[in-house]
């Protein structure tokens, strides 16, 4: 009766030796892959804060263009009127050298050439304001032209930043994927491990029990 005691405490001693030399063999790889995601709420609020930033530049742009607009308006408003008071002034010139030329009387032609001296002062005057005019108005089609290329390419990095995001949101999803497909096998080949450990041990402990028996 102590032998069959004896057997069985070494049947069951060889059985938890075996158990704990073969269990590393069939450990799988429980460490946890390190996947650094960030909330979704983060994204949200990089995507409102880049939105928000985006929106206040293009709202400042269209002001500064609705003024430059004004500008140009009256611009175009004060050059109408100048080319009306330069055609006037013109004419004006063309009347006088046509009488100087035809009058006789020296008085006459005195008193002409001071109103045609005075014309043509206004004329000039009339002339540089005109010049001033376009120049202005060339300025301000420029600046619109700048203000433009500039809400093209705030545009375009708002659709850059944008891009971004959702690109490192498709990445980190793709991580994701990539670590639950790992997890996956690592417990797949874990549980099989456990099964065959399993068996071996039975079948070990059998051999044993029936080596014990006889």
């Amino acid at each position: 009766m102590k032998k069959i005691i004896v057997e069985l405490f070494v049947i069951s001693l060889i059985a938890v030796m075996a158990y704990y030399f073969l269990k590393p063999l069939f450990k799988g790889n429980s460490q946890k892959l390190s996947v650094r995601v960030e909330e979704p709420i983060v994204f949200l609020d990089k995507i409102h804060e880049s939105e928000k930033y985006f929106i206040g530049k293009i709202d400042s742009l269209k002001r500064v263009n609705a003024d430059l607009n004004q500008n140009i308006i009256k611009t175009r408003s004060s050059l109408t009127a100048v080319k009306v008071e330069n055609a006037s002034l013109r004419q004006s010139i063309d009347d006088l050298l046509s009488v100087h030329y035809t009058e006789t009387d020296t008085s006459e032609i005195i008193s002409n050439c001071d109103s045609l001296a005075v014309a043509l002062v206004n004329f000039k005057a009339i002339d540089q304001l005109k010049d001033s005019l376009y120049d202005s108005m060339v300025i301000d089609l420029q600046s619109q032209v700048s203000i433009k290329d500039s809400m093209i390419s705030l545009q375009k990095d708002e659709c850059d930043t944008l891009r971004n995001n959702l690109t490192s949101i498709a990445y980190q999803h793709q991580q994701l994927l990539t670590e639950n497909t790992q997890q996956r096998e690592m417990i797949k080949k874990h549980r099989k491990g456990k099964r065959l450990l399993g068996g071996i041990l039975a079948v070990i402990t059998g051999v044993l029990v029936v080596v014990a028996i006889h």
